[in-house]
C-alpha cells in the first residue's frame, strides 16, 4: 500500500474541525494572524524508518505538528493556560479515540513504541507582529509499508 501523507494531514484536519474545538482548521502555517482564535495549524515535523522487515517493507513514523493559536492578550488571562489546555487535550482525546485515522495508518503511536510519542510544547509565536500564546502537539503516526527497500 501506497501511504499518502495528503490524506493523513486532510483526516486529521478533517477531525480537529469537526471536534469543536477550534473556530479555524488550516494546513499549512498561517502567514497572517487567525482571524478567529483559538486557531490550528497542521504540518509535518518528520518522516522515520524504524524498522524493516525482509521483503523490504518499512515501518516508519511519520510525525505530524498540530499547532494551536491563542491571543496572548486575551482576557481573562488565565485562559491562555486553562482554555489552551482544554482545547489541547480534548483535541487529542478526539484523535486517540479513532487512532487508525479510519485505517490511513496503523495507530498514532501515543506512548512512544518507535521514539516520541504524544507531546505538547508550550509557548509564544509573532505571526506578522502579533503574538499568540501557542501548543505544539506532536502526534506521531505509525505507517507501515508506505516504502519498498529495494536490495
Amino acid at each position: 500500500m501506497v501511504y499518502a501523507i495528503k490524506d493523513t494531514l486532510k483526516v486529521i484536519e478533517s477531525k480537529i474541525a469537526a471536534s469543536g474545538q477550534v473556530k479555524h482548521t488550516q494546513v499549512g502555517e498561517p502567514k497572517a494572524p487567525p482571524s478567529t482564535l483559538p486557531a490550528a495549524a497542521i504540518f509535518m515535523d518528520s518522516v522515520r524508518i524504524y524498522k524493516m522487515t525482509v521483503d523490504g517493507g518499512t515501518g516508519e513514523v511519520h510525525a505530524v505538528n498540530i499547532r494551536v493559536y491563542a491571543d496572548m492578550l486575551a482576557e481573562p488571562q488565565e485562559w491562555n493556560e486553562y482554555g489552551l489546555a482544554e482545547v489541547a487535550e480534548n483535541l487529542i482525546n478526539k484523535l486517540l479515540t479513532d487512532a487508525d485515522l479510519n485505517s490511513k495508518v496503523m495507530t498514532i503511536d501515543a506512548a512512544g513504541m518507535a521514539g516520541q510519542g504524544v507531546e505538547m510544547r508550550w509557548g509564544y509565536l509573532d505571526v506578522s507582529g502579533k503574538m499568540h500564546r501557542i501548543v505544539d502537539i506532536g502526534l506521531p503516526l505509525l505507517v507501515n509499508d508506505s516504502i519498498t527497500v529495494a536490495p
